[in-house]
């Protein structure tokens, strides 16, 4: 349900609905920390002890980072004279990168360093998944930056964690704000897990179509290795193009930063020029859908795609190669095999430079390139692959999708602008 305008009322905080509160943590929650842990009572097994980089990586989804305990008889002792951390606490980040927050899902035993993490100790008068949401999205930035001295390096003390505002909605709205948001979240996690399974799948595909330890059904025939200069009828690199030769409009300049591992990164915000006049003047290559550019510079040196279709003219930066294949080399196997192991390991053993190392073009076109002996193999093996790559690229586009949904549901949720009733 919108919210009208005349349901707000003015605050510290701005506008908020006129049954909403704003509340200090401190009225919520009891602020603190934990009790000292010396550094010679660290081990290398027992509790896990966490820093503030653990609730980072744990905010990520990637687990606590590990590596440091504590003995459990000293757990026991502090749990029994100062409390743990128990179910609906929160963790908030106090040093160098701040308000990370982190909410105890489970019975776990864990201890934390003082000074790095401040402890909320859940009341019970307020949804601490709510105000996690609050932490986590952004909306008390402000107040703990600004209470650090402006600098996301600074320090969010426990007497500031105290003094922190944020606006309440009633008990009941809290936990379905938290239940609608944790929803999505639930979503993105699905969709991140599937993506990263569909990545391993195509992986392990190319390990075995890309080296003939899989054949595709219809083909045999003993796989042969080619020079990759001989496989193309242009080998040649891009334009020496300096600033000044640079327009607004006119011929699209590809850049090295538009060459990525198998695709093509428009870059649309970026994009550079050439008038028709210095195209001639400097007697420019121009370069066409189909053609593979590869990058001779990092990261990482190697790296290919195929100039996708496009309405404008374009030409490309000297430290692109232009790759335009005869009928020994499919272009789209190419593609494929320059994201193996194998091709970067040629390319690394090739790197020169003092300055700034790049491989030239003389030794990209000695690269060694295994294939099946017929074009159509090499296609099909290729069309494999492409398909999985359109998979995944369907699936990053609905996780896009999925949050900026997120986002869109914060900015109405927390400020009351959506109603939940």
């Amino acid at each position: 349900m919108k919210t009208a305008a005349k349901d707000f009322k003015m605050t510290e905080l701005g506008p908020i609905p006129k049954d909403w509160e704003v509340k200090r943590l401190g009225e919520l929650f009891d602020i603190g920390s934990s009790k000292r842990v010396f550094q010679s009572q660290w081990r290398d097994s027992g509790i896990p002890f966490w820093r503030a980089r653990d609730i980072v990586s744990l905010n990520e989804g990637s687990g606590a980072i590990g590596g440091l305990y504590i003995d459990a008889d000293l757990y026991s002792q502090y749990k029994s004279q100062y409390g743990v951390p128990a179910i609906g606490d929160l963790l908030v980040t106090a040093v160098g990168t701040l308000g990370e927050v982190y909410r105890v899902k489970d019975d776990k035993p864990f201890y934390f360093k003082d000074g790095n993490i401040i402890w909320l100790r859940n009341r019970g008068v307020c949804d601490s998944q709510f105000v996690e949401v609050l932490f986590a999205g952004g909306r008390l930035d402000d107040q703990i930056y600004d209470t650090a001295g402006g600098s996301t390096v600074g320090t969010y003390t426990i007497t500031n964690a105290n003094k922190t505002l944020i606006p309440l909605p009633p008990l009941p709205e809290q936990r379905k704000i938290a239940a609608a948001l944790s929803n999505v979240d639930e979503m993105v996690a699905a969709l991140e897990k599937l993506i990263e399974k569909k990545r391993k799948i195509k992986s392990g595909a190319m390990q075995r179509l890309l080296t003939g330890k899989t054949r595709l059904p219809g083909f045999k025939g003993a796989w042969v290795e080619k020079r990759l200069g001989d496989c193309a009828e242009v080998f040649c690199d891009g334009d020496w193009i300096e600033s000044a030769d640079q327009s607004d409009v006119g011929i699209r300049l590809v850049q090295t930063g538009n060459v990525g591992e198998g695709v093509f990164l428009d870059k649309a915000d970026k994009k550079r020029f050439i008038s028709e006049a210095t195209f001639k003047r400097l007697n420019c290559c121009e370069i066409f859908a189909g053609d593979v550019l590869v990058s001779r510079l990092p990261d990482p040196a190697g790296r290919a795609c195929r100039l996708p279709p496009s309405s404008e003219r374009r030409i490309t930066a000297v430290d692109c190669t232009i790759i335009r294949f005869n009928d020994l080399l499919a272009a789209e196997y190419f593609v494929a095999f320059s994201q193996t192991a194998g091709y970067y390991k040629q390319i690394d053993e090739q790197m020169a430079g003092s300055t700034r190392q790049r491989i030239s073009r003389k030794a990209l076109g000695d690269v060694v390139v295994s294939c099946p002996p017929t074009l159509a193999e090499q296609k099909a093996i290729a069309k494999v692959l492409g398909d999985m790559d359109e998979e995944i690229a369907a699936l990053e586009a609905e996780l896009a999708k999925t949050r900026q949904l997120k986002q869109g549901m914060m900015q109405e949720l927390l400020t009351g602008k959506v109603r939940l009733v």
